[in-house]
C-alpha cells in the first residue's frame, strides 16, 4: 500500500511541476538571456555579480551558439588540467615517503617548479577562453535582439556604440 502512495504521490508532484515550467513559442523557450558586462574588475550577469564561472554555463547554453559553447568546453578542459597537475608534486612526495632525502633532492624540486608551471598556465589559458567566450556571447545577444552596446570586457574604455538592425 505504501509503495503505491508513493508512486501517486510522485506522480501528482510531477505533473504540478510540468504545468509551472514556461511555455516555449517556436523560436525557443521564453526566457530572457542578459549580457555579461564588466564594472571595476568585476563581470555581472544582469545585476548579479559572477563569483563562478560555472553559473554561467546556463546562459551560454541557452545561447546555443557554436563558438560560445566551444570557448567554454575549452576553458573547463583546461581548468580540469591546471587542477590534476596541481597534484602532481603530492603524489610524488607521497610515492617518495620512505626515502630519506625526498624533499632535498633535485627531482622533487623539478617536479614542483614544473607542475607549478604548467598548472598556471593552464589557468591563464583558461581565463582568456572564458574571457572569449563572454565576448561571442554578447556578440551572439545583439545578434538575436538587433540591438547592440559594444563594450570590451578587457579594456578601459571610454565612450560606448550602440547599433540597432532594422
Amino acid at each position: 500500500m505504501k509503495g503505491w502512495l508513493f508512486i501517486i504521490y510522485f506522480f501528482f508532484v510531477g505533473i504540478l511541476a510540468e504545468a509551472q515550467m514556461p511555455e516555449a513559442t517556436s523560436e525557443g523557450p521564453v526566457y530572457s538571456l542578459k549580457i555579461i558586462d564588466k564594472k571595476n574588475g568585476a563581470y555581472y550577469y544582469g545585476n548579479t555579480k559572477i563569483t563562478n564561472w560555472a553559473a554561467l554555463s546556463i546562459p551560454f547554453a541557452e545561447l546555443n551558439e557554436g563558438e560560445v559553447n566551444l570557448r567554454y568546453r575549452q576553458y573547463k578542459t583546461l581548468n580540469s588540467v591546471g587542477q590534476a597537475i596541481s597534484w602532481i608534486p603530492t603524489v610524488y612526495f607521497l610515492a617518495n615517503l620512505n626515502q630519506e632525502k625526498n624533499t632535498r633532492s633535485g627531482a622533487y624540486w623539478a617536479v614542483l617548479l614544473t607542475s607549478l608551471a604548467g598548472s598556471m598556465t593552464c589557468n591563464w589559458v583558461a581565463q582568456k577562453r572564458i574571457k572569449q567566450a563572454i565576448v561571442h556571447y554578447n556578440h551572439g545577444i545583439s545578434r538575436k535582439t538587433g540591438f547592440r552596446m559594444n563594450i570590451e570586457p578587457d579594456k578601459n574604455t571610454w565612450g560606448l556604440a550602440i547599433h540597432a538592425n532594422f
